[in-house]
């Protein structure tokens, strides 16, 4: 057999192989092989030209060829180790486990929990302009308030409801048309009138402020076909602290009792309209519990409700209404709306 036959034969043999087995590591290998030995062959010829390069390099590539069969088993021997491992893995591996009940509850809590976080606080603000109905019989008039309510639970653990606390602080002022008259008896001979001299007001004021402090329990989930996630009403309840003045106005001296003022105040060195701070009050307004002069300061138990609508997840509009019971008297009701935000 000639060299160049041997080299042809050698370079296709691993050909083949390595297309039986797709390694590119010995298609490399061979073909590397193959050319050099068709260089040395060559190289041998032009040189030497003799009979015993030409067996000694075929001796080589015999040798080569053994090499490349022992690599070819080593690699086949390592497939087989592969396949055997991958299939050992894949009968060890675990069925897929089925979702018991319990665990879908829980991922469920764990939903609500994440999209409970990721609502707002839960704090809300309020601006709260309305009116009133009058403390100590005066008639209806202004009444504005804001209102901070902060969580102290978001569930209650009871019912699962909204309970805050709140901050409110309003203010209000409303006035009466009437005849008040305060008597003199006492104070006349020393201010130089006559003894049955009175004094005629014809209109009573009141402004009050007001500080509350209390708590309010929001419907949040009442479940009713989601409608809680648009209409919320609630119930609040609380003390309140009433800085109320009083005054009367539109106001003369009688001096005949004819029922007509006949001398102004300050012509006579009355200072206006704090007709209760220096003269006795009018007993009408005295039965009502009406604060004259520097004013009173009056406890206030309240209580009422009323309802949010949600207008986004932070922005609600809504109405309220309380009524608010005073110490020694002069109750009075609050009806407001409401513009408000959550954070």
């Amino acid at each position: 057999m000639s060299f160049r036959r041997i080299v042809r034969g050698t370079v296709l043999a691993g050909m083949k192989q390595e297309h039986r087995t797709g390694g590119h590591v010995l298609r490399t290998v061979v073909l590397v092989v193959g050319a050099f030995g068709i260089i040395g062959w060559q190289v041998t010829l032009s040189i030497g030209g003799g009979r015993d390069t030409v067996e000694v390099s075929v001796n080589e590539l015999r040798k080569i060829n053994q090499r490349l069969q022992q690599l070819e088993e080593d690699v086949r021997a390592k497939e087989e180790r592969i396949k055997k491992l991958e299939g050992q893995l894949t009968a060890g591996a675990p069925a897929p486990k089925a979702v018991t009940a319990s665990e879908e509850q829980q991922e469920t809590r764990l939903r609500a929990i994440e999209s409970t976080l990721a609502a707002p606080f839960g704090g809300e603000f309020s601006l709260m302009p309305g009116g009133h109905s009058g403390p100590f019989g005066t008639g209806t008039d202004v009444f504005i308030a804001g209102a901070l309510d902060l969580p102290i639970w978001r569930k209650d653990p009871l019912f699962g409801q909204k309970l805050l606390g709140e901050v409110m602080i309003g203010y209000g002022r409303s006035t009466d048309n009437g005849v008040f008259v305060t008597p003199l008896t006492l104070m006349a001979p020393g201010m130089g009138l006559p003894q049955g001299a009175r004094i005629l007001s014809n209109k009573a004021e009141a402004k009050f402020l007001q500080v509350f402090l209390g708590a309010k329990y929001k419907l949040v989930d009442y479940t009713l076909g989601g409608l809680q996630n648009y209409l919320q009403p609630y119930v609040v309840t609380g003390l309140g602290l009433n800085v109320v003045l009083g005054r009367t106005t539109r106001a003369g001296i009688d001096l005949n009792g004819d029922g007509r003022p006949d001398v102004s105040l300050k012509s006579a060195g009355f200072p206006g309209g704090l007709i209760g701070g220096v003269t006795p009050e009018a007993p009408e307004l005295h039965r009502r519990g009406f604060p004259t002069g520097q004013g009173n300061i009056k406890i206030a138990y309240s209580i009422g409700g009323g309802a949010d609508i949600k207008l986004t997840e932070r922005i609600f509009v809504g109405t309220d209404v309380r009524y608010n019971i005073l110490e020694g008297g002069g109750d009075y009701a609050t009806y407001t709306g409401k513009v408000g935000f959550m954070w």
